[in-house]
């Protein structure tokens, strides 16, 4: 009788399984990978006290143990590991595998952001705010908020915004109002960055009276007011804001929240084309073949008085002005 051979496939799948049975039986036999976690840990390794104390905290490969997770936090955190300093400092915030102590969390915030931790830079800055666990100090939490924004931690870069924008700082409103518009470190709200665009064009930045201007004339955020946009343009564009000059000759040439002027229109158009912009450019060489040469003169007439106003008005802008734009 002819034997009959095993398949090829038949006879690597025995092969392969014998191999990973004795593989295992190896494993069996060595240490886990707490017990070679825990043995470094117990050997000074800050790197794998930090990682035993994750298992700990999450229950991998252990029972959950929050105290067991402190400690071996601790341990790191005094051997100056900044992970384990901050996540120490957040049990010690949420009363988690240890008493609540507010003093003992920022001290261990402290030292995880001078490592430059951007969440811990964060969290110690509302402390220093909220004056929890430290006394109130408004200028470290600025510091702190400064640190964090810089490592690219944008709630950090909106919160140090807002405070900045609510001391009356003009060119901090205008950036809180971007942060709104663009949803960045927020809630992207049209109608908070309109509060803030109008708070900083009130105070008399060029840039903020023009995106003003855009909200009210698109009715984001804002109804939409076409009289009162093209002011806030006519603000910015005596500002010598290119875009604003752009727009307001727009809106000359429309008629839409003035009276309609081709001779304005031009002219504020041509103020822009002056600065190289683009669009201002295109715009002034088709309206120049559809204007007689007694507009096109009265416009650049126009132009020239608008822009010596503008250069006298920016040439005698008070000093404590522009020092409260910046």
């Amino acid at each position: 009788m002819t034997t009959k051979l095993p398949h090829p496939r038949f006879s690597f799948c025995i092969i392969y399984l014998t191999i990973l049975s004795c593989t295992i039986a190896g494993w069996a036999g060595a240490d886990t990978p707490i017990a070679h976690f825990t043995k470094m840990a117990e050997q000074g390794n800050a790197a794998r006290q930090y990682d035993l104390a994750l298992f700990y905290l999450k229950g991998t490969g252990v029972p959950k143990d929050p105290e067991k997770a402190v400690y071996w936090l601790k341990k790191s955190s005094e051997l100056g590991y900044a992970n384990a300093q901050y996540s120490l400092a957040l049990r010690y915030l949420k009363g988690e595998g240890v008493s609540k102590n507010d003093e003992e969390a920022v001290k261990w915030l402290q030292a995880a952001a001078e490592q430059d931790i951007p969440a811990a830079q964060s969290s110690l800055a509302l402390r220093y705010g909220l004056g929890q666990g430290v006394e109130k100090d408004p200028e470290q939490q600025i510091y702190w908020l400064k640190r964090a924004a810089a490592n690219g931690q944008k709630e950090s870069l909106y919160k140090l915004a807002v405070i900045l924008a609510r001391s009356g700082k003009a060119d901090a409103q205008l950036h809180v109002a971007n942060l709104y518009y663009k949803g960045i470190g927020t809630a992207q709200n049209y109608h908070k960055a309109a509060y803030w665009y109008e708070k900083a064009a009130t105070q008399g930045n060029p840039v903020a009276q023009y995106t003003f201007a855009v909200l009210l004339n698109n009715g984001n955020g804002v109804p939409q007011d076409y009289s009162k946009s093209a002011f806030w343009y006519e603000k910015s564009a005596k500002q010598g804001y290119a875009p604003a000059q752009l727009n307001l000759g727009g809106m000359y040439a429309m008629g839409t929240g003035v009276e309609k002027d081709i001779v304005k229109a031009y002219a504020w158009t041509y103020l822009a084309a002056r600065q190289q912009n683009p669009t201002a450019q295109k715009n002034c060489a088709t309206a120049s073949q559809e204007m007689t040469t007694e507009q096109l003169d009265a416009a650049k007439s126009l132009a020239d008085k608008l822009q010596n106003q503008i250069t006298d008005s920016l040439n005698n802008q008070p000093a404590s002005k522009e020092s409260n734009n910046r």
